[in-house]
């Protein structure tokens, strides 16, 4: 019998494995390769609530980036202009994207791990941001969890897919004919997400934004407060 999600519904499970880490590197040597217009307003939104928790800090920001790709969100904190008020660390469960971030970002710290058994102790960093990964994991829980784990601050999530109010999860895996690969796929209410955190360890759990009005693509913004 499958698993079921918390709103009753079966987990629909099938055996693929990721080829990402089958590309040539320099597929993920272009800075641009992960710049979507939908992922921008989001990014803008999570820049901005970071450059105000920086005015707060007399340090630097202790800040991880789970999962960061070749280093977007990255690049957007420098065109911020934020560098110099962030302690960026990055991490990529991909080897070769691991290898292209330490490329494009010489001397920045990026270390190879997964967002569901993160690499670092227990409050290792005062924000955590996690961009469009939990929606393609089998599950979100244990990837939560880490976050939340790791941070002693702020968890900020950025993530599309909401079901409809009272809605079982949905759970399923699709191919991708543009990156040739199968990926998992979730959907939920973000009222649940909010909930599952506050039973994690947040203190509290909200929304920066209402995808269904101001995003053009319907990302939400939440934040996960220690």
């Amino acid at each position: 019998m499958l698993p079921r999600s918390a709103g009753g519904a079966p987990r629909v499970r099938r055996d693929f494995e990721s080829t990402w880490n089958e590309r040539p590197l320099e597929y993920y040597l272009d800075p641009d390769w992960h710049e979507r217009a939908h992922f921008k307003r989001s990014q803008e939104l999570i820049v901005d609530f970071v450059a105000r928790l920086a005015t707060t800090r007399s340090a630097p920001l202790t800040l991880l980036d789970a999962p960061c790709g070749n280093g977007r969100f990255y690049r957007g904190l420098e065109s911020a202009g934020l560098l110099g008020k962030v302690e960026y660390t990055g991490v990529d469960l991909t080897p070769k994207l691991v290898e292209a971030s330490r490329r494009l970002m010489p001397g920045v710290a990026i270390v190879e791990g997964s967002v569901e058994a993160l690499p670092f102790a227990d409050g290792s960093f005062e924000v955590v941001v996690a961009q469009h990964i939990i929606r393609h994991l089998e599950t979100f829980e244990q990837a939560v969890r880490e976050f939340l784990r790791v941070s002693r601050s702020f968890v900020i999530v950025a993530e599309k897919g909401a079901a409809l109010p009272g809605a079982p999860d949905i759970r399923d895996a699709y191919w991708s004919e543009a990156d040739k690969s199968h990926y998992w796929a979730i959907s939920w209410e973000p009222n649940h997400l909010k909930q599952f955190a506050r039973e994690n360890g947040a203190a509290l759990a909200f929304t920066l934004n209402d995808a269904r009005h101001d995003d053009p693509d319907g990302q939400y913004v939440y934040v996960f407060c220690r």
